[in-house]
């Protein structure tokens, strides 16, 4: 439903991110240059800072050789994919990666615990343009009501 990688296995191993927070890549990573409105320019700007923490996360274990840039998904039904249940129907990111050491993340109980964890309680930024009600500023891999993040294999 979200992944977005390859038909073709090329040998890696492919995971896809999936989370109602805005990790949209918006290249804005300079300061202000007065070429659109500040607050526009801010947003953008926070926007991209989230992606890149998504990114910072993920390297701290692998070095992703296949990467798409975050698709945003409107109105998603939420139920049965794994978000907490305060989520019923909201915008969701997604973006998916490769990477060549297979089983990297896994645990006794998940394909991907280790990156669970990694991710779990990072900070965020919030108010861009999630529809999601985040009450914390962070990424939850965990709770059951609170969940904003999940991972795909």
């Amino acid at each position: 439903m979200f992944s977005n990688y390859p038909t073709n296995d090329d040998g890696l191993d492919y995971f896809t991110f999936v989370t109602l927070i805005d990790i949209t890549k918006t290249d804005i990573v300079r300061h202000y240059n007065k070429e659109m409105p500040e607050a526009e320019y801010q947003i953008k700007r926070n926007q991209h800072r989230n992606y890149q923490t998504m990114l910072q996360v993920l390297g701290l274990r692998v070095q992703a050789v296949y990467l798409t840039d975050p698709i945003k998904h409107e109105d998603q039904n939420l139920a049965g994919l794994g978000f907490g249940s305060n989520f019923k129907k909201e915008s969701v990111w997604s973006f998916s990666f490769g990477i060549e050491q297979e089983d990297i993340f896994r645990t006794s109980s998940s394909p991907f615990g280790l990156l669970l964890d990694d991710i779990h309680n990072v900070p965020i930024i919030l108010d861009l343009e999630e529809t999601a009600s985040i009450q914390s500023p962070m990424l939850d891999a965990c709770d059951d009501a609170i969940k904003n993040t999940i991972i795909l294999k």
